[in-house]
This record gives C-alpha cells, structure tokens and sequence, in this order.
C-alpha cells in the first residue's frame, strides 16, 4: 500500500519563513471535506497555526536542506515506511498516532521492511529498522473494533477510500 503526499514545504505556513538548516517543524496531515492536506509549520509558531478540518496526524522533524536533484520528486512518494519514520522520529512522542504506528508497523512487518526484536522493558513491541540501523518501540494497543475503524479512517482519506456508512454524518 503506497501512500502519496504532499511533499515537505520549504517554508512556514504560519509566518511564510523560509526553513533553515536544523529548524524543528511540526507537521499536520489535515482533512478538509475529501481533500487531504499536509501543513508544515515552525515549531515556535505552532501554537498560531490555525488548522481548518480534522487533523488526522501530527509530527516534529529537523529540516535538512535538500542538496540532490531530483528530490523534489522523491518527496512527492512518500511511502507509508516513510510516514512510519517520520512518526517514530525521536523527539516525536505524540501518542495520538499510537494506532497508526502499530498498524503500519505490523504492516512493515509483514512487507519484511522491519523485523521483530520482541519487547521493551515496559512491554512495547520492539522492531528493528535496517535501512536506518534503528530499533523502534512501537505502542501497543488493544486491537479491537474501534481500532481498525480508527485506522481505516485515517488510511482510508490517504488513499482516497470514501469513508464507511457508519462514519458518515447523517443529513
């Protein structure tokens, strides 16, 4: 399953500043009706974003200048193992994505991009990324009913899906 977004953005969506080299900037993937949007803002403007629809997810990176050609390109493909990275960044322990990173995680799995390294002290599943040499603990929820419906909604406007009748609003 591939997912496509928006590439990074150069520059604050808050004050139109350009991001330097090491700016910490926070990430939202927003749905506004069907259309889905990435925003990126500055860190220390994050509070003055205004948001407009459902924020699906959120996380903080460090901007690195893009030095190769062509990566404007790559950026546009960002695939779920990219969006799984990104949430699982240190220093980026929003646990409102907590069913996100477990279901891509299982699925990552299973494509064979990450492998199981059993658990962590606290009982998290530990995974281990080769690409980036990195062991990941994932949160570990009850997978329930409620979770796959929240994942599916959430995957489900990456990909396109029209939502479930028992998730659209009555009119």
């Amino acid at each position: 399953m591939e997912l496509h977004l928006q590439p990074r953005s150069a520059s604050c969506s808050v004050s139109g500043k350009e991001f330097a080299e090491g700016d910490r900037v926070v990430s939202f993937l927003v749905r506004e009706g069907a259309e889905l949007k990435r925003l990126d803002c500055s860190a220390e403007v994050e509070t003055q974003a205004v948001v407009q629809g459902e924020v699906l997810c959120r996380w903080t990176r460090v901007h690195k200048a893009t030095v190769r050609a062509g990566s404007a390109d790559r950026e546009l493909r960002m695939t779920a193992e990219s969006l799984f990275l990104a949430l699982t960044e240190e220093g980026n322990p929003v646990e409102e994505n907590a069913d996100l990173k477990q279901f891509l995680a299982l699925m990552l799995e299973r494509k064979r991009v990450l492998k199981a390294r059993g658990r962590s002290s606290e009982g998290r599943p530990l995974f281990f990324h080769a690409a980036s040499n990195r062991t990941i603990e994932v949160p570990a929820g009850e997978m329930d009913a409620a979770f796959f419906v929240a994942v599916r909604e959430k995957l489900g406007v990456l990909l396109g899906e029209p939502a479930s009748p028992a998730a659209q609003p009555e009119q």
